[in-house]
């Protein structure tokens, strides 16, 4: 997560960066299993599959990964919601092509002549024409088989990460900006690639969370719906 600098005035969090690529992937037993919607690869996992978990809410949450993809880290991190009740989804919106590819820990360097600029762009155009695509077919599958199992109307949150921050306040947004927000509540956690608009058309409960102090949103939102800093 940078922060907003006097070469791109318009970010509030830039695009990714170097200190993006700096994390470790750790070591777990994912419970979930990956499967295809639309064609993309997906991260699910239900109360059902997760030792000790609360009984099922019939509700969901969506997980929009950071640079690492559908790593060890994120699918342990939706394994957390599931033991919490709640039905979770991932979706690699990198398709198999996620830093980790190319280094799995801080100190592993970049292959010499790594072009990030276009391995961003590549994956940014992707996950911005499908994850609206992807979350319709998600809400319709998922929606009708939890309704039909507790009889009462699936909610959906939804969570970003670094890379997949931007895609939580599209949904909260609604589609274009425009009509009712697509989910329910939402947050993310060391956000990139954020600018103003993002916040203005913001329709939901939203919370933030950052590692060291970046930008404080909050009066963006002080007049639009509840925020929470964690």
């Amino acid at each position: 997560m940078a922060e907003k600098s006097s070469n791109n005035q318009e970010y509030l969090a830039q695009p990714p960066a170097p200190c993006c690529w700096a994390g470790t992937l750790h070591e777990g037993n994912p419970r979930g299993d990956v499967e295809d919607i639309l064609e993309v690869p997906t991260y699910v996992v239900r109360p059902s599959d997760v030792k000790r978990a609360l009984p099922p809410n019939g509700h969901v949450i969506l997980y929009f990964p950071d640079v690492w993809g559908l790593s060890v880290n994120a699918k342990c991190i939706m394994d957390g919601f599931a033991s919490s009740g709640y039905t979770a989804l991932g979706m690699d919106f990198f398709r198999g092509d996620p830093i980790s590819k190319y280094r799995n820990a801080k100190t592993d360097p970049l292959p010499e002549g790594f072009d990030m600029a276009a391995w961003r762009s590549k994956h940014w155009n992707f996950a911005t024409e499908n994850v609206p695509k992807w979350t319709a077919a998600v809400k319709e599958r998922f929606g009708n088989e939890l309704k039909a199992e507790t009889g009462k109307e699936t909610k959906f949150a939804c969570v970003g990460y670094c890379f997949g921050a931007p895609f939580v306040c599209n949904l909260l947004a609604g589609a274009g900006g425009d009509g009712e927000p697509v989910v329910s509540a939402g947050a993310f956690a060391h956000p990139t690639a954020l600018k103003e608009e993002h916040f203005t058309s913001i329709k939901s409960k939203f919370g933030h969370n950052e590692a060291v102090p970046v930008f404080d949103y909050s009066p963006l939102l002080s007049m639009r719906q509840p925020i929470w800093r964690i």
